[in-house]
């Protein structure tokens, strides 16, 4: 309502809401949220509780609070910071009440990392018996990241699930996060990928568990999977949970290796390994830190022996000696056991008649397929393993 004499001098503004009056410096009217009398008067009703406080409209998170009586005083969106306790370890986590029950509290002790609606997905492919990547990204990307990636027969398919700074300024301007998205679709299409994007914009919903499962019944993911047999309520109970909690969860039924941890709670195997000797300190497992690590040694131990002796399996050409019916899983193995069969290797090309001699009987050796190999070296009767039976 006044001149502009320059970015530092306030000048006169009228409330088009309200026709409140007041004097702002034109610096900071692009960044400034609103009237500050309308703001003032909103700041009442929430004093006088009139506007729904945290606990009514997100309890989980009001019962974390510090101070009990902010639950009651404030709103949800509340861009003032609060101190919370963790409800696993006890650590105090500092945030805004905005933040907090958009995107959840994440403790840096115990948690995770993941947001609550990627948590969300994460259990729904898990209970589909999806083999999915999360934090996908590959050469055609451009350096970006998509929420999920999965095959299904010849088709592939991306999940995206859309928080609010994909709908509001945030952590970015709105038109560069739109632009981004854009160029990712764009890619996604490029490379013949259907790519179906949730709505997880819930800073104003009551209750974001319905919010999101909603949106992910009328998402083309209704089309692709039978979604009634997916337990939504375990999906919300699994994204609630501090990573450590579901860690040590699947500990206590008995689930101890690494490679299973992270793939069922949805992160790295360091990371797994280090939250498994913190649910031991907070009480929520019976071994020690001691006894985990070195639960977690035998267990990757036995996993890679297995794997070692399955890569040996595929490794070389089974052979077979004809007198005696031994099957080999390569030349160098018969050759270990018979050190006498010298021309074992050129009796396979067919350049000499005979392999070698075991007590004076000539030998002669043939290729024979893995199956055979297979089906005879398990053989309750095998030949080989009756030798090994007599020589024990």
């Amino acid at each position: 309502m006044d001149d502009y004499t320059n970015a530092r001098t306030k000048i006169k503004c009228e409330c088009i809401k309200n026709n409140h009056i007041f004097y702002k410096e034109p610096t900071n009217l692009k960044r400034a949220k609103g009237c500050p009398d309308c703001i003032r008067d909103e700041w009442e009703i929430r004093m006088n509780k009139k506007l729904p406080c945290v606990y009514d409209t997100h309890p989980d998170i009001a019962k974390c609070l510090k101070n009990q009586e902010d639950g009651y005083i404030y709103s949800h969106g509340s861009g003032k910071e609060f101190t919370f306790i963790c409800p696993v370890c006890g650590n105090e986590i500092v945030a805004t009440m905005n933040y907090a029950t958009t995107q959840g509290l994440s403790c840096g002790v115990c948690g995770g990392g993941k947001s609550y609606p990627n948590k969300i997905m994460y259990n729904l492919l898990t209970q589909l018996g999806v083999s999915f990547i999360d934090e996908y990204s590959d050469d055609w990307t451009d350096g970006k990241y998509y929420d999920f990636y999965f095959c299904l027969g010849d088709r592939k398919y991306i999940v995206e699930m859309d928080g609010q700074f994909h709908y509001n300024d945030v952590f970015s301007s709105l038109g560069s996060q739109k632009s981004i998205d854009d160029y990712k679709d764009y890619l996604a299409k490029s490379q013949n990928i259907c790519l179906i994007r949730i709505d997880c914009n819930y800073p104003n919903i009551k209750n974001r568990y319905d919010y999101i499962r909603t949106n992910i019944l009328n998402s083309k993911l209704s089309e692709i999977f039978d979604l009634s047999a997916v337990n939504f309520k375990e999906c919300d109970f699994y994204a609630r949970m501090p990573m450590v909690k579901v860690l040590a969860d699947f500990w206590n039924k008995n689930i101890r290796t690494l490679e299973s941890l992270s793939e069922l709670a949805g992160c790295n195997k360091d990371l797994a390994s280090t939250l498994l000797k913190k649910a031991s300190d907070f009480g929520l497992i019976n071994e020690s830190r001691d006894d985990v690590h070195t639960i977690l040694c035998q267990n990757g131990y036995k996993i890679a022996k297995e794997k070692q002796i399955s890569i040996k399996l595929t490794k070389g050409r089974p052979i077979k000696i004809i007198q005696t019916n031994e099957v080999f899983r390569s030349p160098a193995e018969a050759k270990r056991q018979y050190p006498e069969l010298k021309s074992i290797y050129d009796n396979l090309k067919g350049t000499v008649h005979y392999a070698g001699e075991i007590d004076g009987q000539k030998i002669c050796v043939k290729y024979i397929s893995t199956q055979d190999y297979m089906n005879q070296s398990t053989g309750a009767n095998s030949p080989r393993l009756c030798i090994l039976r007599k020589e024990k």
